[in-house]
């Protein structure tokens, strides 16, 4: 009280002090929208339907968010995979790397993530509860195809799914193969302000975000892939592909994640972009490696078909 009698007789400071307090104030509101936006389906559901030579599925996470999924079984299949895609992607847009690797000789079972396309959910936490539907395509695979080994491929988002589900997963997952995976959240929020931003707005803008994440994303400090990396069984096998120019989830990253896994391999594709490492446009530099990948954790089956 004692305060606003004195600002009450100094209206210049009395002035400055309503202006600043009204930029503080727009500053803490401008956070907490950005970060509840951030977080937040981006588009409403839209229909996805099976392109040639793919099944429709629903499949059902362990919290009851339905997603949608597509399905193609290879001939003389050496294993499955679980294909997840990045943020604001869709299954639908990563027909052609499941093409890829049906051409390798995989099932494929191709996931909508919550809060995308056709699947259900309203709210994505950048992969933490989607760790629930990567989960969810590795079981349907394992029941209905327990022959088989099963792989995991992650894209940016899907990468940190992936990793945040490794930790339950154990041996019920026979490799991963990581695609432009970020090592924390902080760290990705952070460039992404360096990146569109000029110096100064983008730390003031950075540490509005931190602050409306207080509200609308209290889990931030867990969504880590990094940390959940060291929770994995150690000689589980991996290989990341980590863009030379990417500025949004650089190679270092990729190197943090990789560093307590003693069988874990980093492929730098030079002068590739996030979102630009496509296993159907990348061919020499992605498509050899991943073979290889899969030569050393799922040797190949021989053929079945007459010679």
């Amino acid at each position: 009280m004692r305060f606003l009698r004195q600002l009450s007789r100094h209206p210049r400071a009395k002035r400055v002090t309503l202006v600043a307090f009204a930029v503080v104030s727009a500053w803490a509101l401008s956070g907490v929208v950005a970060a509840s936006l951030f977080v937040r389906r981006q588009r409403a559901p839209f229909s996805e339907p099976p392109p040639p030579g793919f099944a429709p599925l629903r499949l059902r996470a362990a919290d009851g968010v339905e997603l949608g999924a597509w399905y193609a079984p290879a001939t003389d299949a050496r294993a499955s995979v679980v294909l997840v895609h990045g943020n604001g992607s869709s299954r639908t847009q990563l027909e052609g790397d499941a093409r890829e690797l049906l051409s390798m000789g995989l099932d494929v079972l191709s996931v909508t993530l919550r809060a995308h396309g056709d699947s259900q959910g309203e709210r994505n936490n950048l992969g933490l509860d989607a760790r629930l539907d990567v989960i969810a395509a590795v079981t349907h695979l394992r029941v209905h195809q327990p022959q088989l080994a099963v792989l995991v491929y992650g894209k940016s988002l899907g990468a940190a799914a992936a990793l945040f589900a490794a930790p339950s997963q154990g041996q019920q997952v026979s490799g991963y193969v990581l695609v432009a995976p970020f090592a924390s959240l902080r760290l990705a929020v952070e460039r992404r302000t360096q990146r569109y931003l000029p110096p100064g707005v983008d730390r003031i803008a950075y540490a509005a975000l931190l602050f409306g994440g207080i509200f609308a994303l209290p889990e931030l400090d867990e969504i880590e892939p990094a940390r959940a990396a060291t929770q994995m069984v150690p000689d589980t096998p991996l290989l990341i592909f980590a863009g030379g120019a990417d500025d949004r989830a650089p190679a270092s990253d990729a190197h943090r994640i990789a560093a307590t896994l003693c069988r874990a391999q980093v492929v730098v594709v030079p002068g590739a972009d996030h979102d630009e490492l496509a296993l159907h446009t990348q061919t020499v530099s992605m498509q050899g490696r991943v073979l290889a990948f899969l030569d050393e954790v799922v040797p190949p089956v021989p053929s079945t078909r007459p010679p």
